[in-house]
């Protein structure tokens, strides 16, 4: 027998084997239906598991796996402009001067000026005689008369009653009042003699003294004296 013969009487020969024993397995079924049907149940629940199963590891070859990956951080430089530090100048510090208390100024004494009295048309006078005269020697503490001849040189009269002599300015060297009346009229171009007494001071030096005639607010017509007290005239 050939050999090709001998493959295709096996062949025969397993299908009439498993065509008997799918009819024996019917037959049981058949005679056995709660059998079947247990068994046909857990047979699909196996099968519905595989099929699962087998769907979740295709499902898990086929999924690419993502790798976790940290966040690179890019730094940029940034456009805004910081602010410039500048150095810090010290302020001077501003000290007061402190001013000169009253104690601390002192006043220089100053001699007194004897400056001739403006003139007046109306009221005016020219001065004719002046005795002792200006810087004459005298003793100390020794007394004598001044003596002022006056001229009226202006255009009115010297009332005796609303004229007198007074003292302005100076040493006060005179023994009289400080107010002397004028003893008689006066019209203009006549004169008169003035007689003032006089006290030198027991100090040395060099004194004036100075005397006015007043009319009301008017004054006119200054006189001055000036004299040198020594030890030995």
């Amino acid at each position: 027998m050939s050999k090709r013969v001998m493959v295709v009487f096996f062949i025969l020969l397993m299908i009439f084997t498993l065509s008997a024993c799918k009819g024996k397995e019917n037959h049981e079924e058949s005679a056995n239906p709660e059998l079947d049907s247990s068994v046909t149940f857990q047979i699909l629940k196996t099968k519905a598991m595989q099929t699962a199963q087998a769907q979740l590891t295709l499902a898990s070859i086929l999924e690419p796996t993502q790798t976790p990956q940290n966040p690179i951080k890019t730094l940029h430089n940034s456009s805004e402009t910081l602010p410039t530090a500048y150095p810090v100048e010290e302020q001077p510090l501003v000290t007061e001067t402190p001013l000169p208390t009253a104690e601390e100024q002192t006043m220089q004494p100053q001699e007194p000026t004897y400056t001739p009295w403006p003139s007046n048309s109306q009221y005016d006078c020219q001065v004719a005689l002046v005795a002792p005269a200006a810087g004459e020697n005298l003793s100390p503490d020794s007394a004598f008369e001044t003596h002022w001849r006056l001229t009226n040189s202006g255009s009115q009269a010297w009332d005796h009653n609303s004229i007198d002599f007074v003292f302005m300015d100076g040493e006060k060297l005179h023994t009289s009042g400080d107010i002397i009346d004028l003893k008689k009229n006066v019209n203009p171009g006549e004169t008169i003699d003035f007689f003032l007494p006089i006290q030198t001071p027991s100090q040395i030096g060099s004194f004036q003294t100075a005397w006015i005639l007043k009319r009301g607010n008017l004054y006119f017509c200054s006189l001055n004296l000036s004299i040198q007290v020594n030890s030995t005239p």
